[in-house]
């Protein structure tokens, strides 16, 4: 495939913060038409340490893959694995053995000859709108405790938005781990003019809902004029909050395009597919430095890891209805047992 773009608009506010922690690229006032891979990297770990995770993973991710990216254009996966690794290695050659880490999420999204390949680390977020739908054809899941809760049916959605929880991630880019977390890539060739990719960290959607965000993408107006819309939607955010926003202007098809990876539409990091996550699947989480960031830790008598005792109070009655229910059945089949025993 052959992509033509629109000038990419970047949107790197520091909201009521002391300090930018989130990096982008291509940087803004840098990026141009001509650009085919966006990062946004949300830094966390405290003053200047999360600025330090989220710019170094940005230049070590896009080294990476710009050097490694095959003769025919393709960016596969494994390149993509590969230059996550790379960061990974960057921070581990900068942590200062500190006990609490540096780390950073990261989001990405790369038009390439085999199409759009999208990946995800953290509570970041990428979403591929269709105007000419209405639609969201594509929305990353959140690698956060409150969405593992809220998928495995624990809370409900409106508690998922406003649990204490809420900004306790599973999954990020951190120096001093045995094992690298790992990316989520979902891959369309499902592109048509008019189409947006935007990529946003969790600031960026502090005090905006999906419903607001498709309005402002689907109202016809300039590239320029809708992040001018949502700057000033997020100006009272207290949170970094920085996007990049794509806009597809030509999609050219080749032959070799049907080959390729259309899996968008049923990836499993699809939000808008509902999927149910076994809970297996859950993962430890993350609980950064409850300084200047605005990720907080959780009570020290939750239990997020398991996602019982760090649900919400309604969470929790659930667990205990469901327990009533089953001593009632247990009661109930003993004094049949008995009964009959009587009988005969």
């Amino acid at each position: 495939m052959k992509f033509e773009i629109f000038t990419p608009i970047v949107i790197h506010e520091l909201g009521q913060r002391s300090n930018q922690e989130d990096s982008v690229f291509p940087a803004k006032g840098v990026a141009a038409s001509s650009d085919r891979l966006f990062l946004v990297c949300d830094g966390m770990g405290g003053h200047a340490r999360g600025e330090v995770a989220s710019a170094n993973v940005v230049d070590a991710f896009t080294a990476w893959v710009m050097q490694h990216t095959l003769p025919d254009g393709r960016v596969t996966d494994s390149i993509i694995v590969d230059a996550l690794l790379s960061a990974h290695q960057r921070l581990n050659a900068l942590d200062d053995g500190a006990e609490h880490k540096m780390g950073t999420t990261l989001t990405m999204v790369c038009l390439h000859s085999a199409g759009v390949s999208m990946g995800h680390v953290g509570d970041s977020r990428i979403y591929h709108v269709r105007p000419s739908q209405r639609a969201i054809l594509y929305k990353s899941i959140d690698h956060s405790l409150v969405y593992e809760l809220y998928r495995n049916g624990v809370i409900s959605h409106d508690e998922m938005v406003t649990s204490p929880h809420r900004n306790v991630i599973t999954r990020a880019v951190m120096p001093g781990k045995d094992s690298v977390d790992k990316i989520d890539i979902a891959h369309t060739t499902n592109v048509l003019p008019g189409d947006y990719f935007l990529l946003c960290s969790d600031g960026m959607l502090e005090n905006m809902t999906d419903a607001q965000l498709l309005e402002v993408l689907c109202s016809h107006s300039p590239c320029e004029d809708i992040a001018s819309t949502l700057v000033t939607m997020t100006q009272n955010n207290k949170d970094n909050h920085s996007a990049v926003l794509i806009k597809i202007k030509s999609v050219i098809a080749e032959p070799a395009d049907k080959r390729h990876p259309n899996d968008e539409h049923i990836s499993p990091y699809n939000d808008v597919i509902a999927t149910a996550r076994d809970a297996s699947t859950w993962a430890t989480p993350i609980i950064p430095e409850p300084d200047d960031d605005n990720r907080s830790e959780p009570t020290n008598n939750a239990a997020p890891a398991m996602g019982i005792a760090g649900g919400s109070k309604k969470g929790k009655s659930k667990l205990w209805l469901l327990l009533a229910m089953l001593l009632t059945a247990i009661a109930i089949v003993v004094a049949v047992v008995l009964f009959c025993n009587s009988v005969m």
